[in-house]
């Protein structure tokens, strides 16, 4: 196989553990596709999302339209690198064996490495879905997708059944999808290619095309080619390595082959052979070739093809070759042919042997691609052929390029949008614009079918994926006849929109008997900070936790806590969404100290300044296990309370705190002791209400 289309296996733990590697395809869902072999079907499926408790999946299959579906799998097939009933994925015993080699193959040379089914899961919600190496892998290599859980083999298939295929998802709570995820029905897997051939320089070239829908849903690879001496029956393979598409071109890939060994004046069946992604054959294509109509007369090649008059085609051509054989030329023609059909028209009447143009205005269609040859009729009756020259029909002005192409990202109503906007056209062709775009970082614009012919100059346009890249986007014009001009292309930065899972939270008290949160988060997600939850309420903010922190000392003191079970949890908060953690319960146990007693404060204006003068006993039994005290204030708020003495323990049983907001109308403070041992007392709690001592 060529070395463009062969693929190295990925490590694949390290593929799923890697954010930076991008999706092959931000679709929702999964794809379901098989090819038969040896009697069986071998079936594979991809993920392009991964739902937060789904766990492995179901296969089932439907005979008949009123059938119901039938599961083919025992268990439910979980994701995994590790050891597995294979016989479970429909493997008989001699395939099992196969695999299970191969398996332990991979692990040796370090292409695999092991991972149970739990962590592999997680890795796959926190990524969301398969990425674009990981399916490229499971395409080349069907080995691989039955290793990873993500293939199924039904021998009980048979090509005379009605049958189609169902892949259900089932979810942690062991409730199946009610319906199928995705389909594959075998009999919608057709491929018919367009095949010309042509001798140049006494070899055969053959050359066929495919509509890229058909090769996708075909789940097509390429070909192989057999090729069979009509007059001898001599068989002989061609082909020791698949042939991948060269050229793709309005919706048709096409392949190219160069017979090396043909003798130009034998005839030939050729029989050219679809080959899947996994391997398997499919509905072979006889093409029937008389390689003696090649030779000895030379047609004339088509030497250029332009537009004139605005809409027509003029074909131009040289005769010099047919001068030594104008004897034996009776007929001498022009055909053409659309480059999705396989016959080609002749649309001139029989032409004088010296000519060497003509010009086609016959239902010349805008953005159809046409192929013209020469062809020439002998005395005998046989037909001879010039090699064929396509062009695509361009036959009226192509719109102007549109200017000052700009784009900004925005969220409206909580849903990410981009806003295109460019300067109005002043080009009498441009009937409109369409949309292209790249939300998959791939480099690959692929217009936008979703978007409907745009006639302004802007556009809000709401975009998918998880975003952390620069999504690419090209404005092109139309024409009335649906001709596309250049476009213009632009980049716009995205946000992260869809932030990964925390790995793990806790909170526990420390020695000092306050809650300490604990937790883990990827260090290379770009986010502003965290948040600090509890019971609900924000009680820090990313002011006081940048993206770095990753540990916080909760400084809350109710008396009301004791005996009691809060609930505390962080959020990430990303420039444009957030990701909240699981829960940390914390059990606060009773305290050990008395709160201090007679708690009292008053007014004291001293300089010009406002203080609150506080005051307070302890409890004389305890006196000798106290080692100082610390004390809060709010902030305004009845529920956030901020440490006023930050340094060493306060030793005295009175404080003063300056007053920085006298328009308040109250203060409330709270002082606990803390013993020799680092335990803290519950809170004392005053309120110096300023409105009514002001009055």
């Amino acid at each position: 196989m060529r070395n463009i289309y062969k693929l190295t296996l990925l490590i694949i733990v390290i593929t799923f553990s890697n954010p930076a590697v991008q999706s092959f395809a931000q679709r929702n869902g999964a794809s379901l596709r098989g090819g038969e072999s040896d009697k069986a079907m071998k079936l594979y499926w991809e993920t392009y999302d991964w739902p937060q408790n789904l766990t492995g999946f179901n296969i089932k299959k439907q005979s008949g339209e009123n059938s119901g579906w039938n599961k083919l799998n025992k268990d439910v097939i979980f994701p995994q690198v590790d050891e597995r009933n294979w016989i479970n994925q429909g493997l008989n015993e001699e395939e099992a064996k196969s695999v299970q080699q191969i398996f332990l193959k991979y692990l040796s040379e370090g292409k695999l490495s092991k991972i149970a089914k739990e962590e592999l899961l997680q890795k796959l919600q926190q990524s969301g879905g398969l990425k674009s190496g990981d399916r490229l892998n499971m395409k080349q290599d069907y080995n691989l997708a039955l290793i990873l859980g993500f293939a199924f083999i039904d021998h009980t298939y048979s090509n005379s059944e009605n049958a189609n295929y169902g892949l259900f998802y089932v979810f942690e709570d062991g409730h199946e999808s009610e319906h199928p995820i995705a389909t594959f029905y075998p009999g919608d897997v057709k491929i018919k290619p367009v095949v010309e051939a042509s001798v140049n320089k006494g070899k055969v070239k053959l050359i066929w095309s495919v509509n890229e829908k058909d090769y996708f849903k075909a789940a097509l690879f390429g070909f192989k080619i057999n090729r069979k001496e009509n007059k001898s029956g001599k068989e002989t393979s061609l082909t020791e390595e698949l042939i991948g598409y060269q050229k793709s071109d309005n919706g048709q890939l096409q392949w190219l082959y160069t017979d090396e060994s043909a003798n130009a004046s034998l005839d030939y069946t050729y029989t050219i052979i679809p080959v899947t992604i996994l391997q398997t054959q499919l509905k072979p294509i006889e093409f029937k070739f008389k390689a003696a109509q090649y030779y000895n007369v030379h047609i004339p090649s088509i030497d250029s093809i332009s537009v004139v008059n605005d809409v027509d085609l003029r074909i131009i051509w040289r005769t010099d070759s047919l001068l030594s054989d104008k004897k034996r030329i009776k007929e001498f023609y022009l055909e053409r042919r659309n480059v999705d059909t396989l016959q080609f028209n002749r649309i001139t009447k029989r032409l004088d042997i010296k000519t060497k143009s003509y010009v086609d205005t016959a239902n010349l269609k805008y953005g159809q691609s046409y192929i013209y040859r020469l062809s020439a009729v002998d005395q005998k009756g046989k037909q001879w052929y010039g090699t064929p020259a396509n062009v695509f029909y361009t036959g009226v002005r192509i719109p102007s390029k549109p200017d000052s192409l700009k784009a900004e990202f925005r969220m409206i109503l909580d849903k990410p949008h981009v806003h295109l906007s460019w300067a109005k056209s002043t080009s009498k062709n441009t009937f409109g614009f369409v949309l292209q775009s790249d939300e998959e970082g791939t480099g690959k614009l692929i217009e936008n079918l979703s978007v409907p012919l745009i006639k302004g100059n802007e556009l809000l346009y709401e975009i998918s994926g998880d975003g952390g890249i620069n999504y690419q986007f090209s404005i092109v014009p139309v024409n009335e006849k649906g001709m596309r001009g250049e476009g213009s292309s632009v980049k716009c930065s995205i946000p992260l929109l869809n932030l990964p899972l925390f790995k793990s939270i806790s909170a526990a008290l420390n020695n000092n008997n306050l809650v300490e949160l604990s937790w883990e988060y990827p260090k290379e997600t770009e986010i502003k900070g965290f948040n600090v939850l509890v019971n609900g309420q924000i009680i820090a903010t990313t002011e006081d936790l940048p993206k770095e922190s990753r540990k916080y000392i909760v400084q809350l003191y109710y008396p009301e806590d004791a005996k009691k079970i809060n609930v505390y949890q962080l959020e990430a908060i990303g420039a444009v969404v957030s990701r909240k953690s699981s829960v940390a319960p914390l059990y606060q146990p009773s305290y050990k100290l008395s709160p201090p007693e007679k708690l009292k404060v008053i007014l004291i204006k001293e300089k010009g300044k406002s203080y609150a003068g506080l005051s307070w006993e302890y409890d004389k039994e305890q006196g000798k296990d106290i080692k100082g005290y610390i004390l809060f204030t709010d902030e305004g708020s009845e529920n956030t309370f901020h440490e006023i003495t930050k340094a060493d323990l306060y030793k005295e049983m009175k404080f003063n705190y300056q007053i920085n907001n006298p328009d308040r109308d109250s203060y409330t403070f709270k002082v606990s002791a803390v013993s020799n041992k680092g335990e803290i007392s519950s809170a004392a709690s005053i309120t110096l209400n300023l409105k009514d001592i002001k009055k």
